[in-house]
C-alpha cells in the first residue's frame, strides 16, 4: 500500500474461521480481492472519507508523513475510491465512535456472521 508491503497470514485467519469465530481484516483492495477469491461469503465492508477535502485535511494534519509519502497515500486512494462497488456495503468514516458502531452493527446484521 502506497510503496509498503503488508500482508495477513492465511493460516490463523483460515484457523479462526474453522473454530467459528469472525475475522475482522484491514485491509486495502488488492487484499480485499483476494478476500473475495478465497472467501466469497465475506462481508467486505468500504471505509468511505467524508470528503476527499477531509480525508486530505487527516493526512497532512497528523505531521506523521513526509509530503511524498501522503501524495502517493492520496495517489492509491483516488483509485481506490473507484472501486466502493467491488464491496458489499460501505460505511462513511466520520467519527471513530460512530464508524465503529456502524462496523459492529452491518457484522451483527449480517447473515454470513
Amino acid at each position: 500500500f502506497a510503496g509498503n508491503l503488508y500482508g495477513t497470514p492465511a493460516e490463523p485467519v483460515s484457523a479462526k474461521l474453522a473454530a467459528g469465530v469472525n475475522v475482522l481484516l484491514e485491509i486495502e483492495l488488492a487484499g480485499a480481492r483476494q478476500v473475495r477469491a478465497r472467501f466469497p461469503e465475506a462481508l467486505l465492508i468500504f471505509l468511505v472519507p467524508p470528503s476527499w477535502e477531509e480525508l486530505v485535511s487527516r493526512l497532512t494534519n497528523r505531521g506523521t508523513e513526509a509530503e511524498d509519502v501522503i501524495a502517493k497515500r492520496l495517489a492509491v486512494a483516488k483509485i481506490e475510491l473507484q472501486h466502493e462497488s467491488e464491496f458489499d456495503k460501505s460505511v462513511i468514516s466520520s467519527t471513530v465512535e460512530e464508524t465503529g458502531l456502524e462496523l459492529l452493527r452491518l457484522v451483527n446484521s449480517s447473515p454470513n456472521m
